[in-house]
């Protein structure tokens, strides 16, 4: 058994789902101005590799972004930004490669640091078989602005690949792993496979420097 392993974000995504996101949910009131400006500064910041603790500054979105928020509403909101926003910037060259993988039979997971709302909207419309994500405490039917379980970045995403892979007893050097973040390394180099979707600076020469597959589908997305 063969499984590939996609980041979400920028990897068969063209763009952040959570930045993105953001600007439905201050249309339809579920955030003000402050709290968006707030998110697009932290993301502003993340890009340029100024986070030191990625853990604290994920959790601090959480809070900004979701405490209170109703979940059937975040729901309504995320499944109408798909339809209309974020469906159209999936990656026509990535979507091909996962379709392909699926007709040798090879498994589709997603890791993501994106909450598991959104992530599983995105699995669903590829067909993957498993994804991770981050997952949100839920009371009286809101959400609680807490945080469960891991955020799936940098090493926690290796943690997942292995896991995965244990769990299911597959051998990760017949793996597939994509990324487009320096950070998405880690889950890349414990598999046979490391392919880098737009890879920012520093991964691109991380993937130059050990021979990783390197492809530009910027040049394929949909307007």
């Amino acid at each position: 058994m063969t499984v590939a392993f996609f980041d979400l974000d920028k990897t068969i995504c063209a763009v952040p789902t959570e930045q993105r996101l953001t600007k439905h949910m201050l249309k339809n009131g579920l955030l003000s101005i402050k709290d968006v400006l707030a998110v697009l500064w932290g993301f502003v910041k993340y890009n340029l590799h100024l986070i030191s603790d990625y853990d604290s500054f994920r959790k601090q979105i959480v809070q900004t972004t979701m405490k209170k928020v109703p979940v059937l509403d975040f729901e309504m909101t995320m499944q109408n930004a798909f339809e209309n926003d974020l469906r159209p910037k999936i990656f026509p060259e990535v979507m091909k490669r996962i379709n392909d993988h699926k007709k040798i039979n090879h498994r589709i997971v997603i890791v993501s640091a994106a909450l598991d709302k959104i992530v599983e909207v995105f699995a669903r419309e590829i067909g993957a078989d498993y994804h991770y994500a981050t997952n949100l405490e839920v009371a009286d039917e809101k959400f609680s602005g807490k945080v469960l379980g891991n955020v799936y970045y940098g090493k926690r995403k290796k943690d997942a690949v292995l896991q995965y892979c244990k769990k299911h007893k597959i051998d990760p050097a017949k793996c597939y792993a994509y990324g487009d973040y320096y950070e998405d390394r880690h889950m890349m180099e414990v598999v046979g496979n490391p392919v880098a979707i737009n890879p920012d600076k520093k991964l691109l020469n991380v993937a130059k420097e050990r021979n990783w597959k390197i492809i530009d589908a910027f040049v394929c997305t949909i307007d």
